[in-house]
């Protein structure tokens, strides 16, 4: 017997997390059973590498070893057990001679790697040889099917995080771990460009090592437009191995569909004679594209493949190809009309271009497309709040001095924002149109009176199209499914075909104002989600299903409630804000038991009355009384148990808080500007993570404002040492809102605990050589002076680690708040925590001791990421280690004045803690007992979880 691998891989970055994971699923210690586990990623990630160094490093606990190399054909039977008998025995098989030796590993405890499988027929095939228990088979593949339900685990390759990436390939390009320092700035576009994938890095540092500065920008300009050879065989075979529909929605979403809904892609796909679900499936598992959130991804690289791939139908002419996307290309086919019928699609960033002057006949030669989408990448039209806000972007950079004549017939995707005329071209054929979007256009009527087939239309949005006067006859809209008009202001009348649209599940029609009526929608059994905020002309309640999900009323003009109200039992979402003609609610409101979500204020709302009958509404998790006028919160608010949200904003009148929900972790009470004490409140939550907004109250005595920093370092403190030391919960639901601790309040002073401080809005702070030993995070700190708007803002944070060396790694983060008109501009202090901002020692190798300095930069970007003129007036940050002041409790060491605290909440919420401390221990040794199941079969794992922390409850 000998052991068997390929020669020694050098260069290894970033394998030591990865490769424990992979261990954590082998379990090579349980020699109970024969275990096998799929290695799974992209093309160039890393699947073999890793697999080889998993290989040497635990070879040693098995008695036959093998590494069986792929050579991409398929291999039958035979020859696997001549490529076992061979690695193993050093000698070739015939079927004789394979029973026997395959005997002698009857007993054997055997390490297996196949390399590369495409065919789960080769992994049974060695789970069949009856090796002896405690042996282990690895496998790698591109493809999650060859895995599914048939290994003992899956462990998905990740890409390198940036420093990992640069690291690698400064190896390559300049045979040390950090780039040159004049080509720091090249070398982190390179990095980017890979995004993470080694194989690229390695081929990319191997070309341009050796090379000078103006030969490295030639070869990015390039790379931009013909990617890499060597790179694109490696991925295109994953590519090849495809059938024709599959190539095609793979192209559909390298070309169109990067980062969109999957709802949305499925649709369109479908719309094209394409199986979206099972097309979109093997894609993913054959690591082409990824689906997260919901969205469809695709990395950069397979991006760049796929796009080639359609440039090489035609290289010299833009108009010959199936697909247009590039704004240049585009350009020219239009202007110049060389469009043909090989057009399949054309997806302009319509930001991109200067002014276009379009012939009528412009689609008249390209009447296949289906996909037709003319966009601003900045200015997304459909998230915009208001008409108000949207004039300011509204762009006049399209015409069409003669008129459209048409448009395709083939057309399944129409989306068309600010579309320069007056209405569709009356030659515009519809049978086959999927989905219509023309929000922010002139158009005052969709087809000037003429009837369309819509039979397979299923979406519809005109957001803010402030011309529209006339709502089309949707009657033939059987499959109509949304129909979103908000903000267009022009509309007075909605289309009665509407009440009986039976597959309708969404009508948008806030901003509306004009709007006196609405249909009955009482008979459509799909129908969920109903939003007429700010329709401020509708005074009658409108006819609903039982199926209602989501209703939106607030700013209404209605004048009463029906009490049949009480019979929506679906219904989550609820908003009766403002509505200033309402007197009462009826007493069936409080049947609503099932309300996930309620907004209502006005004279119409007793808080007494309110919040003592929401403490029986159990699935309640998220309250907003803003504008209330109440002085105080009635102290019943606490019983209200699953509550997480809580939103006062713009109660001014209230002076006081009681004592909270424990398990609250949004609390705003910005702009209460006679609120008083707060600090007492705050103290009994028991959650570690959360968002506190006080902006612009400024009746908080000084007193009281020191109570609250004082618990917000202690809580600060409480925070990194449990994110450090115990990790986070990986269970948790509540993903973003378990990523900061973030107070703001009013102030324009830096906390004196915080270091680092400067004026301005950025700051550089110097790192000790010893900085990374027992390091919890950044407390960061800023004082900001409110601007005048009514839009939400966010504030970025941005750091950068540097080197003397020119190596850096950046981190980011964000977070929302509200400014508004009417009040007088002041300053404001925000403190915060983010575990954005907690380095993960371990995953950063030994990159972390070399870094000696932190640069912090602050700003402020509306809701696009545009960066607005600073109002940022000084910025600090403080390192925390570990044995720093801190407690497990956070209100240790932060009791107030007597007069200010309850000394029997103090006493309930010691005791709380204590218990809640005990808790915690029970769970992180459920949790260190469960992680190599969770990493097995996370599912089931979970489920177990759930049901055993709700015992220890």
């Amino acid at each position: 017997m000998k052991h068997f691998y390929p020669n020694e891989v050098q260069n290894l970055v970033g394998l030591a997390s990865r490769i424990n994971q992979i261990e954590s699923l082998l379990c090579v210690g349980l020699d109970d059973e024969i275990r096998v586990v799929g290695i799974w990623g992209m093309g160039g990630i890393g699947k073999t590498t890793l697999a080889r160094e998993v290989f040497k490093k635990i070879s040693s606990h098995f008695e036959v070893c093998c590494f069986l190399e792929n050579d991409r054909k398929k291999s039958s039977k035979a020859k696997l057990e001549n490529k076992l008998l061979v690695a193993i025995f050093g000698e070739g098989s015939y079927n004789s001679r394979w029973m026997l030796r395959a005997h002698q590993l009857r007993n054997k405890k055997v390490l297996v790697v196949l390399d590369d499988v495409d065919d789960f027929d080769q992994i049974e095939f060695l789970e069949s040889t009856c090796f002896g228990m405690g042996s282990r088979i690895i496998a790698t593949s591109r493809d999650k099917n060859v895995f599914e339900d048939r290994v003992h685990g899956i462990y998905e390759v990740p890409a390198l995080i940036d420093h990992e990436a640069l690291q690698l390939f400064s190896i390559y390009a300049f045979k040390q771990i950090h780039p040159k320092g004049d080509h720091m700035e090249l070398s982190s576009t390179v990095v980017s460009y890979a995004g993470g994938n080694p194989l690229a890095l390695k081929i990319l540092g191997s070309f341009l090592r050796g090379k000078n500065k103006g030969e490295w920008e030639s070869a990015l300009k390039k790379l931009k437009k013909v990617p890499h050879k060597k790179i694109q065989d490696v991925l295109k075979i994953s590519y090849d191995g495809l059938d024709f529909e599959e190539q095609q929605t793979f192209l559909h979403v390298a070309c169109f569909f990067k980062g969109e809904p999957l709802r949305h892609v499925e649709r369109l796909l479908n719309a094209c004679d394409i199986h979206a679900q099972i097309a979109i499936r093997v894609l993913n598992d054959k690591s082409l594209i990824t689906i997260s959130n919901s969205c469809v991804h695709i990395h950069d690289l397979l991006q760049e493949m796929g796009r080639d791939i359609v440039r090489q139908e035609c290289m010299k002419e833009p108009g010959k190809r199936s697909r247009l996307w590039n704004h240049e290309d585009i350009y020219h086919v239009l202007t110049k009309n060389k469009g043909t019928k090989a057009v399949e699609g054309i997806f302009l960033d319509k930001s991109k271009l200067n002014t276009l002057y379009l012939a009528p006949t412009i689609f008249s030669k390209m009447n296949q497309i289906k996909y037709l989408k003319f966009h601003y990448s900045n200015v997304n039209v459909d998230n915009v709040w208001s008409c108000d806000e949207l004039i300011k972007y509204v762009p006049n950079d399209v015409h069409f001095p003669e008129g459209l004549a048409s448009l395709p017939e083939e057309l399944r995707f129409l989306q068309w924002h600010f579309y320069p005329l007056k209405c569709l071209p009356s030659q515009f054929h519809t049978e086959k149109l999927v989905e219509l979007n023309m929000s922010g256009s002139h158009v005052r009527s969709l087809w000037n009176g003429v009837q369309q087939n819509l039979a397979n239309l299923k979406v519809i949005k005109l957001r803010h199209c402030r011309s529209l006067i006339e709502m089309p006859n949707l009657s033939g809209a059987k499959n109509l499914e949304t129909l979103d008009c908000r903000g267009c202001t022009s509309l007075v009348e909605i289309c009665p075909s509407i009440g009986c649209l039976q597959k309708l599940q969404s009508l948008e029609l806030s901003y509306c104002r004009n709007i006196t009526s609405l249909p009955s929608t009482k008979g459509l059994t799909s129908f969920e989600t109903l939003i007429l905020s700010y329709c401020s002309k509708i005074k009658r309640f409108p006819e609903i299903p039982e199926s209602i999900e989501t209703l939106r009323m607030k700013g209404t003009a209605i004048e009463e409630i029906p009490s049949s109200i009480g019979l929506l039992s679906r219904l989550k979402v609820l908003s009766l804000r403002d509505c200033k003609n309402l007197k009462i609610l009826p007493n069936t409101f409080f049947q609503l038991g099932h309300l996930d979500n309620l907004s209502i204020c006005g004279p119409y709302v007793n808080p007494l009355v309110l919040i003592s009958k929401l403490a029986s509404f159990s699935s309640l998790t998220k309250l907003s009384l803003q504008g209330s006028k109440f002085e105080t919160l009635p102290s019943s608010i606490k019983l209200v148990l699953g509550l997480r949200e809580l939103y006062l904003n713009y109660c001014t009148r209230l002076q006081s808080l009681p004592h909270l929900p424990l398990y609250l972790v949004v609390l705003n009470a910005s702009y209460c500007t006679s609120l008083r004490a707060v600090s007492n409140s705050l103290m009994a939550l028991t959650q570690d993570w959360g968002f506190f907004y006080f902006v612009n109250c400024g009746s908080l005595n000084q007193q009281e404002h020191r109570n609250i920093l004082r618990l917000v370092r202690h809580r600060i403190l409480h925070v990194a040492h449990v994110t450090i030391k115990q990790g986070q919960d990986v269970y948790s639901s509540d993903k973003f809102l378990a990523e900061q601790l973030t107070f703001i309040l009013p102030g324009n002073k830096i906390p004196n605990w915080i270091q680092h401080q400067s004026e301005g809005d950025s700051i550089t702070v110097p790192l000790p050589s010893d900085w990374y030993h027992n390091f919890l995070g950044f407390a960061l700190s800023a004082v900001f002076k409110l601007g005048h708007t009514t839009n939400p803002r966010w504030m970025k944070l941005e750091c950068q680690l540097n080197s003397n060396c020119g190596e850096s790694y950046c981190i980011s983060a964000k977070f929302d708040y509200w400014e508004s008109d009417g009040f007088r501009p002041t300053e404001q202090l925000f403190v915060s925590y983010s575990n954005k901002f907690c380095i993960n020692l371990e995953d950063k190798g030994g990159s972390v001791p070399c870094y000696n300095e932190a640069l912090f930069k602050f700003l402020v970007v509306d809701e696009y990421g545009n960066s607005l003129a600073s109002s940022l007036l000084k910025c600090g940050v403080q390192l925390l280690h570990d044995g720093d002041e801190s407690s497990e409790d956070p209100s240790h060491n932060c009791s107030f004045d007597d007069d200010e605290v309850d000394k029997s909440s103090q006493v309930a919420h010691s005791t709380l803690f204590r218990k809640k401390r005990k808790k915690r221990k029970l769970q992180m040794k459920l949790v260190g007992k469960m992680k190599r199941k969770w990493l097995m079969n996370p599912v089931t794992c979970a489920a177990t979880l759930r049901k055993k922390r709700k015992m220890m409850k």
